[in-house]
């Protein structure tokens, strides 16, 4: 798997370019893209701040970045981007 840094700069890029369709979920502050045989949620959780998760095709999550309990802590670059991907999801 790429590196989640390199994930994340795609991600944001192709969301400005409107690349990537973001849908809304049941929960109000989440957000799901499907990119190929797997997806991405982006939430803003205010008590653990912005998590992005990698699913797999079953739903399953492979990976995630920022939150509770990330498999990867954020850099304040990625904190940054987590940001701006959350904002242009949710428009």
């Amino acid at each position: 798997m790429a590196e989640i840094s390199d994930i994340l700069t795609t991600l944001l890029e192709r969301t400005r370019q409107n690349k990537v369709s973001w849908q809304t979920t049941a929960d109000e502050s989440a957000f799901v893209a499907v990119l190929g045989k797997a997806s991405v949620s982006i939430e803003d959780d205010y008590n653990v701040g912005m998590t992005l998760r990698i699913l797999n095709q079953e739903g399953r999550e492979i990976e995630s970045v920022g939150g509770h309990q990330p498999s990867v802590r954020p850099t304040l670059e990625q904190l940054d981007q987590l940001r701006d991907i959350y904002t242009m999801a949710r428009r």
